[in-house]
């Protein structure tokens, strides 16, 4: 945890340090914070694909995030899903089995952007308020701002 509070506080304090503050109170944003910036909404839609019980926003989300050949490798369950539509099928069963069918809550956490990564962390709460899973997701991102690689560090 030490670990993860120093990344944290290393990306705040890179963040911090891309804007110059104009005279008049503007600020002069650095393609490096508007890079920051669309990782931000990234992890935002994110957490609203593995949220939403709306199929065809889901679809949209994954086109969205997720490049044709993406692939998905999950821990510590040991799978991967190859490609864009086996991401969507996972995501899909995975939102009527736990959000749907369980009543789970699908909660985004601290997002950490980090070259062309970037560190997602979530949790699941049951019905009750109680949290029955935490996880950690980080992404590769293609040049075009879509996921190429997502690795899922689930709890049990």
């Amino acid at each position: 945890m030490k670990i993860l509070t120093k990344i944290v506080a290393g990306a705040l304090l890179a963040a911090l340090s891309t804007t110059a503050v104009i005279a008049d109170g503007t600020t002069n944003q650095t393609q490096e914070e508007l890079s920051h910036m669309a990782l931000q909404e990234f992890a935002t839609d994110y957490v609203q694909l593995w949220r939403t019980t709306d199929t065809a926003e889901r679809e949209t989300l994954v086109t969205k995030l997720f490049a044709e050949n993406a692939v998905h490798h999950a821990a510590p369950a040991n799978v991967m899903f190859d490609g864009r539509d086996a991401i969507l099928a996972n995501v899909t069963s995975i939102n009527e089995q736990a959000i749907q069918g369980a009543g789970l809550k699908f909660i985004g956490g601290v997002s950490v952007p980090n070259g062309n990564g970037i560190l997602i962390e979530w949790s699941a709460e049951a019905p009750n308020g109680k949290t029955v899973r935490t996880g950690r997701d980080f992404l590769i991102l293609n040049d075009e701002g879509k996921a190429s690689n997502l690795y899922m560090f689930t709890s049990d």
